[in-house]
């Protein structure tokens, strides 16, 4: 095992086998290329935390910062922070099953983060994508860009000291090589192959300040899921149509002479109506 140092009093510690096969990548990235590596497993399962210990490495071994700013839960700040950062970047994308699942993969968020993972190996950065199962994701990220999978398990043994005899066990994980094996696999919800490269544990030592973390996991929910933000987004929606709608209407008038009443025969609409319309929202 590897003993990483966070602060003077603080450690963690890496599966040689692990540190091997990312000290391999790493040195790649030197070389003019990139690697993105995926963490999957049930939810609590401590996959977030393991991959904040991996991207906390493999910052230290390339001698660039890692803070929470490395952290991001939308596409969009992930691309843009990514686009806007030197070599050996570490790029983490957590919490990521809802934006980048196969049934998102037609919008354009996630066609926007595919295509760039494709065209952006010459940034020589890092990139660590957390999901509850690698089955989830578009096809391209696992067939083509995916370096290691790494499963995080989480299960019951049995434990005397809790009341029903059990308790929850974390920290062991197991680690895929991107081969046919785990590609078939990947065509059947949710499979794994028997065979494996190797395994390993972590603890739960955390690498970053957790109050910041948590403080920007928050803001990001409420983001996601707050009803103002909602109504937000359908406002300027709202405004974008409204404000399409009324130059269409505009250049209709004045670049093919068709009047308000024949266009509100074709929409249906009393001509008063219409006018009425357009001056209540700015002819």
């Amino acid at each position: 095992m590897a003993v990483i140092n966070v602060t003077e009093n603080k450690t963690f510690y890496l599966d040689n086998k692990l540190k091997k096969n990312i000290d391999i990548l790493l040195d790649a990235c030197k070389e003019d290329d990139d690697f993105l590596l995926i963490f999957d497993g049930a939810e609590g399962a401590g996959k977030s935390l393991f991959m904040r210990q991996v991207g906390y490495y493999c910052a230290q071994r390339m001698g660039v910062p890692f803070t929470v700013d490395n952290i991001h839960f939308q596409l969009n700040s992930y691309v843009d922070k990514s686009i806007e950062s030197p070599f050996y970047t570490i790029n983490i994308l957590d919490e990521s099953r809802k934006i980048l699942n196969k049934r998102a993969a037609m919008s354009r968020e996630s066609k926007k983060f595919t295509n760039y993972l494709s065209e952006c190996r010459k940034k020589r950065q890092i990139h660590l994508i957390a999901l509850p199962a690698f089955h989830e994701l578009d096809k391209n990220i696992v067939l083509w860009r995916a370096k290691l999978l790494i499963h995080v398990d989480k299960y019951f043994v049995e434990d005397s000291t809790k009341e029903s005899g059990f308790g929850l066990k974390r920290g062991d994980y197991r680690v895929y090589l991107m081969d046919q094996y785990l590609k078939k696999c990947y065509l059947y919800p949710y499979s794994y192959p028997k065979k494996y490269e190797f395994t390993g544990q972590f603890k739960p030592v955390e690498v970053i300040d957790l109050s910041q973390y948590e403080s920007k996991k928050d803001d990001n929910l409420e983001l996601k899921y707050h009803s103002k933000y909602e109504e937000i987004e359908l406002g300027k929606r709202e405004k974008m149509w409204r404000t399409r709608t009324l130059k269409l209407v505009k250049g209709m008038e004045d670049n093919r002479q068709i009047s308000r009443g024949e266009m509100a025969d074709v929409i249906g609409m009393e001509v008063n109506t219409l006018n009425k319309v357009i001056s209540q929202h700015g002819e």
